[in-house]
């Protein structure tokens, strides 16, 4: 798996996010690090954080054959499409509680200019 192709987002790993929907542990990398039994060795470090995001995809895909079965290029196109669907919730859900809030749905940059 390509360091290029994990997306670690502040909130969760799309993978995670994708492969464990129910989901109801907690956020943090290293809650995600513990479940995925990735060493975490200097968290807020990019190093360290890059080093637990990779080997928690390897992880990833060795618990989920779906993931694992999937080609990079494939897996990236796959990414932008839960991405693009989680933020079309989040939007959904400022939405109904009268935020105003826009979320992009870019991914992995964001080409448009934040308000």
């Amino acid at each position: 798996m390509h360091l290029s192709l994990i997306a670690l987002n502040a909130r969760y790993l799309l993978l995670h996010r994708e492969v464990e929907p129910d989901w109801s542990g907690g956020w943090r990398l290293g809650d995600l690090c513990r479940y995925y039994e990735v060493e975490l060795t200097t968290a807020h470090d990019a190093a360290s954080d890059a080093r637990a995001a990779a080997e928690m995809a390897v992880s990833i895909a060795a618990r989920h054959a779906r993931i694992a079965g999937t080609r990079p290029d494939d897996l990236h196109r796959a990414q932008v499409a839960w991405y693009a669907e989680q933020k079309r919730e989040l939007q959904a859900y400022y939405d109904r509680q009268g935020h105003d809030e826009q979320v992009s749905l870019e991914w992995p940059l964001e080409t448009k200019r934040r308000r």
